[in-house]
């Protein structure tokens, strides 16, 4: 069973309305023995205190075991994106409106966090794709993508033509 004493918290900035989870996820982990929280200038600015150790969310990864993402699954994609290379397991607290990648509920902050720190949780391993476009000047890098990409010409009505290959073998 994996164990996470070292816990990172991330928020959004620029939505006050996620002040209450912050709340609520600070008052459990507080009250959890032998956890040591972390959180980014986000969280720390959003709750008014600098009582927790603060770090840059892209540098979260280096030293914690487990990544709290509070917000709605954009900001899961930023975070994700930004993590994926330190390996560090991700979790999401949905406060945006769809919640595809983000597992847990406002209310149910506890409960499910309770299962997760008890080991009562699978571990779901993702992949991000690079994504670039090869024209006549090379190849321009887009950035990464966790689940997909969306090719459009910048007028949705449009049709366009474009090849897929992925590590080099043509798909389409």
């Amino acid at each position: 069973m994996q164990q996470f004493s070292t816990i990172g918290i991330i928020s959004r900035r620029d939505n006050r309305d996620i002040v209450d989870s912050l709340q609520v996820l600070v008052a459990y982990l507080q009250k959890r023995p032998h956890t040591r929280i972390i959180v980014d200038d986000s969280v720390a600015d959003l709750l008014g205190t600098r009582v927790f150790e603060v770090c840059a969310h892209d540098s979260m990864g280096s030293c914690c075991q487990l990544v709290i993402v509070v917000g709605g699954d954009g900001s899961m994609l930023k975070v994700a994106s930004a993590l994926a290379e330190q390996g560090v397991p991700v979790v999401g607290v949905n406060r945006g409106r769809l919640g595809f990648l983000t597992d847990i509920v406002p209310e149910e902050i506890e409960h499910s966090l309770d299962d997760i720190l008890s080991g009562r949780f699978k571990l779901e391993s993702r992949f991000l794709l690079d994504v670039g476009i090869r024209g006549s000047d090379g190849v321009t890098n887009l950035g990464s993508a966790m689940n997909d990409v969306v090719l459009h010409p910048g007028i949705a009505a449009q049709m366009i033509e474009f090849e897929l290959s992925i590590d080099g073998q043509f798909v389409y």
